[in-house]
């Protein structure tokens, strides 16, 4: 009973992380979200300018990054909202405030994001 047991659990963890790979998606009703709803975002992860870290203009502004890419989830996505696209990747920034920070996916298996800062004087 044991390895039928073992056999179960290992299954189980197949499947979460199978689940993982699309755990955040973007759909255009409801945004950023994590219930599967839309499909998984493209992200920065493998393209030249994210690993060198390169600037980034997003609607007319530049933005430069800073800190490391941080998982964000459910709660989050409340209050973030498309506000642009760079690259082929959209960014997302907190709604109703200026674009001081925008956001832009790494990856969705993960719902990581780096924040990208205002350039000073840009």
């Amino acid at each position: 009973m044991s390895l039928r047991l073992a056999v179960v659990s290992a299954l189980a963890l197949l499947a979460s992380a199978g689940v993982a790979e699309a755990a955040c998606t973007y759909d255009i009703a409801k945004g950023l979200n994590a219930s599967g709803a839309g499909i998984p975002y493209p992200g920065a992860e493998g393209r030249d300018w994210f690993a060198k870290k390169a600037p980034i203009t997003v609607g007319g502004v530049a933005y430069e990054a800073y800190g490391l890419p941080r998982e964000l989830g459910p709660m989050d996505f409340q209050v973030l909202e498309r506000a642009g696209v760079y690259s082929g990747v959209m960014a997302f920034a907190e709604k109703g405030q200026p674009r001081e920070v925008v956001y832009l996916p790494v990856r969705a298996a993960d719902c990581s994001f780096q924040p990208y800062q205002k350039k000073q004087g840009g």
